[in-house]
């Protein structure tokens, strides 16, 4: 599954990896803000195929209304031939994300969850084969993920090499089941921030040193203990909910 996306591009480096010329037309371009957390329903770049056959840079939503009334962000490489929607929009539909890497989480074995970075090694920007309605959404085609991540998570994006292969998938030339590419990725773990939207800049993907998520995994685990008390405890449960809330919405307390 791939549900974080760190989108901090400029313009020029979408443009260079599309592989079009300044000239191209991007539409929606405004809205794309290069974020370093980019969430389900955030602006990502996207190219496609027109109707003519040229390219164009369109700023697409992550993820699309299913035919049930649920969004998804992501479709199954296995399933793209099965299902009546993901069918239609492999034939009129194909385009490529751009990125500069995705997130996933480790279920740890103290039941905690660690945020990891997964990016190019290299640092190139990252093309991921995706599906695109005429509405402005678009769903992250996925596949099982290689030996090197199998460890972190189960699933991955299907990743397009920049040379020819990116080229056949829009052109509808290949499937999606062989770029799988899984040489020459890197990744580390970051900050449980992520997990908040609101979490925005480098620090998103700032490598944590031992020392740093240790740090982290002793306050997770102190205010999991303060939520049992809490919860078992009334007088502990009003002192958690003052000091959780806005200092402007705490109930007002007499002087001594």
């Amino acid at each position: 599954m791939c549900g974080r996306l760190c989108c901090a591009l400029s313009p020029e480096q979408v443009r260079q990896a599309a592989q079009v010329s300044k000239e191209c037309a991007w539409e929606g371009e405004e809205r794309f803000r290069g974020q370093y957390n980019v969430s389900p329903g955030g602006a990502v770049p996207c190219l496609r195929t027109n109707e003519d056959g040229s390219r164009s840079l369109c700023t697409v939503s992550f993820g699309m209304p299913f035919e049930d009334g649920r969004m998804r962000i992501n479709a199954r490489v296995e399933g793209l031939q099965h299902i009546a929607q993901w069918r239609k929009l492999l034939q009129s539909g194909r385009g490529v994300v751009f990125c500069r890497g995705f997130f996933e989480w480790e279920q740890g074995k103290d039941g905690q969850k660690r945020p990891y970075y997964v990016h190019a090694a290299e640092g190139e920007v990252m093309a991921i084969a995706a599906l695109c309605d005429d509405e402005g959404h678009a769903v992250l085609i996925t596949s099982n993920a290689c030996e090197s991540l199998r460890w972190l998570h189960d699933r991955m994006p299907c990743l397009l090499p920049f040379e020819s292969y990116l080229q056949e998938w829009l052109d509808g030339r290949s499937g999606a089941s062989s770029p799988r590419r899984g040489d020459g990725l890197a990744w580390h773990a970051v900050t449980r921030r992520v997990g908040r939207v609101s979490t925005q800049g480098p620090e998103c993907i700032a490598k944590l040193e031992d020392e740093q998520l240790h740090q982290e995994s002793l306050e997770v685990a102190a205010k999991k203990g303060w939520r049992e008390r809490a919860a078992s405890d009334p007088q502990q449960r009003r002192i958690h909910q003052f000091f959780n809330v806005s200092p402007r919405k705490r109930p007002k307390t007499e002087a001594p």
